[in-house]
């Protein structure tokens, strides 16, 4: 895998800095492409450039398109994703990929994705992720992102927020956060729980 430093060649710096900025468009084009190749070019890409493409690819790619991936590419992608679509894409493949992808993690993100497995298939159950970060709806967007940048958390849809009698009152997708100003509190931006 390479990182960004390592590209010399103008045409791998600028198809980078596209899949960074345009992941939706590189998955697109990448679906295109034969699996084989597909994950050559893909695999020479740093982790974080494989990771916000990945998460825009079409699920029936990512099935065949995992196994095609060194061991530990495929691992970090499933590493980096959250747990349901995780779950569900191990689930899709075949047992000796599956048990090579929980053997290289840790044990607790094995455990969680095995549980997940566990529930039967189209269920709440087999879709929920444990994952889940709550904050105090009177914190400031500042407040909240040196929290989330503390703790290292690196992909995160949406916050849930609890009242003052430590209950769920509402959500705030992350995507409102990253635009709203440092002083906003989160209650100011939340929506009804769906």
């Amino acid at each position: 895998m390479s990182t960004a430093a390592s590209f010399t060649d103008p045409v791998d710096l600028l198809n980078l800095e596209f899949m960074q900025r345009h992941p939706r468009i590189a998955a697109r084009q990448l679906e295109t492409l034969p699996i084989r190749e597909a994950a050559n070019l893909l695999c020479s890409y740093p982790q974080e450039a494989i990771d916000s493409t990945w998460r825009k690819l079409a699920p029936g790619v990512t099935d065949k398109l995992l196994p095609n991936l060194p061991i530990d590419t495929a691992t970090n992608i499933l590493r980096g994703m959250d747990p349901g679509p995780a779950a569900a894409l191990l689930a899709r493949l075949d047992a000796t990929h599956r048990d090579q992808y929980l053997e290289r993690m840790r044990e607790g993100e094995a455990s969680e994705l095995r549980d997940m497995m566990a529930y039967p298939e189209n269920t709440a159950g087999r879709m929920m992720s444990t994952r889940i970060i709550a904050f105090d709806r009177d914190m400031t967007v500042g407040e909240v992102i040196t929290q989330l940048r503390n703790q290292k958390i690196s992909s995160l849809l949406n916050l849930f927020l609890l009242d003052d009698s430590l209950r769920l009152c509402g959500q705030v997708d992350t995507q409102r956060i990253a635009l709203a100003d440092n002083d906003q509190t989160l209650g100011s931006l939340a929506i009804p729980l769906r």
